[in-house]
């Protein structure tokens, strides 16, 4: 018997989902509207509905007006909370913001942005096994996406409800973003040190020159910042070693592709922590510095290295 419900239960849900997702497709920003949004009572809603209906059956039995008047003040209580719990939500907007990343095993939040002309109250976000409960409408809220395999994954469907004013009344609705989000392979440090050599390509300081947005932080001169806030500047580096390290991801399946990916990434980030020219073979096409300083161009506020090691793990993500 329990599994009979639970298969049924299983099928339900299913046929509910596609239902939504036929109702309410993803979108890169969404308004609660009266059409997604769902209102019923709660526990103590169902209770007081019943304590009305009896209230109501004994004044009538007995016809007295006091308690016919409390049972009418019960549902004019329970009909104003559907009708502030309703206003509650409807309205609100919901945007994702830039697409998150992270590695395979880590957690990953993902920023939504919330915006409403007026105050909200007592929202709760749920997004997989996680609850959120906000008192007033925050600017934006980190939603945790759980990311045990590697991948270019759109983010999944969360429920954002209130039981505003009195906890009687429930309204709710599952928004869809358009919004995905990357995640790489877990890196493998102990694989780094049989590849690249502790004295490959060591860099060596030449001169300073004006911070320009995009540049990594660890290379700006602190000390200096301290006396001059006005004019940051950057530590600029000559490689001694003019080596350029090629990656390439061998032809395997399963856990041996899954193990050289880690070793890869791992190599990735660790060549571009040192800044260390490397190009990465992988499904036929190479993906080279030259590239990525080519698009680097069209992207304000990301350093060709940044962009190079970005487009490196999304490349080990998709293979």
């Amino acid at each position: 018997m329990p599994g009979i419900r639970r298969r049924l239960s299983g099928a339900v849900r299913a046929k509910f989902w596609r239902w939504l997702e036929r109702r309410q497709p993803a979108q890169s920003s969404l308004t609660l509207r009266q059409n997604i949004l769902y209102v019923l009572p709660t526990r103590y809603g169902l209770s007081l509905l019943a304590l009305a209906v009896i209230l109501y059956l004994l004044g009538s039995n007995y016809q007295n007006n006091l308690i016919l008047l409390l049972s009418f003040l019960l549902i004019a209580l329970l009909v104003l909370c559907i009708l502030l719990a309703f206003q509650n939500l409807h309205g609100l907007k919901l945007h994702a913001s830039d697409a998150a990343a992270a590695f395979a095993g880590d957690d990953l939040s993902v920023c939504i942005m919330l915006e409403a002309q007026q105050n909200r109250q007592m929202l709760q976000f749920i997004a997989q096994d996680h609850s959120q409960l906000m008192w007033t409408l925050p600017s934006a809220v980190l939603l945790p996406v759980p990311t045990a395999l590697r991948g270019y994954f759109m983010l999944p469907r969360f429920k954002i409800q209130s039981i505003y004013p009195f906890g009687l009344v429930r309204c709710w609705s599952y928004p869809a973003l358009k919004q995905h989000y990357w995640v790489y392979p877990n890196p493998r440090q102990s694989a780094v040190q049989q590849h690249l050599a502790a004295d490959d390509g060591e860099l060596q300081w030449s001169h300073l020159s004006p911070y320009q947005p995009g540049d990594a932080l660890q290379r700006i001169d602190w000390k200096r910042l301290a006396r001059q806030p006005a004019q940051p500047v950057v530590k600029v580096f000559n490689q001694q070693a003019t080596e350029q390290h090629q990656l390439e991801v061998p032809a395997l399946q399963g856990a041996a592709l899954e193990l050289a990916l880690s070793d890869i990434c791992a190599q990735v980030l660790q060549l571009s922590d040192r800044h260390l020219p490397f190009t990465l073979k992988v499904a036929g096409k190479v993906l080279t510095p030259k590239q990525s300083a080519a698009l680097a161009t069209t992207k304000s506020g990301i350093s060709t290295e940044e962009l190079h090691r970005q487009r490196c793990l999304e490349a080990l993500s998709l293979c």
